[in-house]
């Protein structure tokens, strides 16, 4: 479920970015002088772009020469698919934005989805988002009955809705709540749908946005628009403000969620929030849950923030907790981070930082093994060294073996995992 989650949440990022390079596409085409004609129904542009000529030599004789005009026909190209330039892309974007819904409507029929490269889904998207401006039912519909690749057709409406939630966020929810209404669980796509939506109209109203969360039928829903909703907020006192209806929700997910995203906003608003509360055990789990988001921004700062917070009896287990989380991006300085601790005995942490990196840093445990007093750990941290290594050669996890003490002892504890390698005791 969560590698589902995290596609469908790099889908949408994509779509965003062709979003944007779309706007930016048409921005620069409509600073460009255009005429057209009517050819087939559908509008033929031909777009001038001006050149300088220029003798720096004798500033009088600065000439400006028009270059041949670029001329595009979507029906020309629908049926040839030639490579076109930046200049014919961006006046193709032109053109799409001018049509009519039922030029775009026959444009999208003739289209052949079933191979689509970077430039064709650049003007595929725009495309459907002019059908969604013009007709949003349509557009879903299109989507809809998209054949051939479901990951496409996934992409193409989680752009119409997110096209729509922009333009109309209120009709949008609408056909959301009608879509669903007989549905006994949700899938996760259509809550994907509800995060944009509610994202969208919270930045028209944050607590109109809230309001109408009521409308959703499961957690699950309700949980993904509080996301929504939290991903269109940017200052700390719009956290703060909605605090109260967060707390009202009595939901661990939506709290956490919530956290999130402040931390990912504004790490610095939400470390002075925290520091203005009682201390006390429910505190202290707000502080971890801060520690869970703020070390993928700065994964040291984080840790020496997080245990500048603890208190005497929690100390050590805090710096036990850090270094595991900052382990899995920056094992080096994570290890040395735990060694510049004082006042505690660091083995248990540095353990911890070892443990945590073996899957992805084999090379770096193994040239640390030394540090682990006790053999028994060390023998625990060797197997997944092995089995790090194992996953990528045989060979290399061979010579690890070879270089250890207690290869034997690992071998017994691998048992069936074992069979087949060349045993060299």
């Amino acid at each position: 479920m969560k590698r589902i989650f995290t596609w469908l949440c790099s889908v949408c990022i994509a779509f965003m970015l062709g979003f944007w390079l779309n706007a930016s596409l048409t921005a620069t085409a409509d600073s460009i002088e255009t005429h057209s004609d009517n050819v087939s129904g559908v509008e033929n542009k031909t777009v001038h772009k001006e050149s300088f000529d220029t003798d720096f030599t004798n500033p009088e004789h600065i000439s400006v020469k028009t270059s041949e005009p670029v001329k595009v026909d979507i029906d020309l190209w629908l049926r040839e698919k030639t490579r076109l330039s930046l200049k014919e892309t961006g006046a193709f974007i032109t053109l799409i934005s001018e049509m009519d819904e039922a030029s775009v409507v026959k444009a999208l029929s003739d289209w052949d989805v079933s191979a689509i490269s970077i430039e064709n889904a650049v003007l595929l998207s725009s495309m459907v988002t002019r059908l969604v401006e013009l007709n949003p039912n349509r557009a879903i519909d299109f989507a809809n009955n998209l054949e051939g690749n479901p990951e496409f057709k996934m992409q193409i409406k989680v752009s119409v809705i997110a096209n729509w939630a922009n333009q109309a966020p209120a009709e949008a929810l609408d056909w959301f709540i009608n879509q669903n209404a007989d549905a006994q669980t949700p899938s996760l796509p259509n809550s994907i749908f509800a995060m944009l939506i509610f994202q969208e109209m919270a930045k028209k109203d944050v607590f109109n946005a809230i309001n109408s969360i009521s409308l959703l039928k499961s957690d699950n829903e309700r949980r993904l628009a509080f996301n929504g909703v939290f991903s269109a907020l940017e200052t700390s006192s719009e956290f703060i403000n909605i605090l109260p209806v967060v707390e009202e929700q009595n939901d661990k997910q939506i709290e956490r969620s919530h956290l999130q995203q402040w931390t990912r906003n504004d790490v610095e608003g939400v470390k002075t929030w925290v520091a203005s509360l009682e201390d006390n055990d429910e505190t202290r789990e707000i502080k971890k849950e801060i520690l869970n988001n703020y070390f993928h921004l700065a994964p040291v700062e984080a840790a020496s923030w997080y245990v500048a917070q603890s208190v005497e009896e929690n100390y050590k287990t805090d710096v036990e907790h850090a270094a595991d989380l900052i382990a899995n991006i920056e094992p080096q300085e994570a290890l040395e981070w735990v060694q510049r601790q004082t006042g505690i005995d660091t083995q248990r942490a540095i353990m911890n930082v070892l443990y945590s990196s073996a899957r992805n840093h084999p090379e770096f445990v193994e040239n640390k093994l030394s540090l682990v007093h006790d053999q028994k750990s060390q023998i625990e941290i060797a197997l997944f060294v092995y089995r790090s290594y194992k996953d990528k050669s045989s060979e290399r996890a061979e010579r690890f073996l070879d270089g250890l003490t207690y290869k034997t002892e690992i071998k017994k504890k691998l048992g069936p995992l074992y069979r087949g390698l060349n045993n060299t005791n």
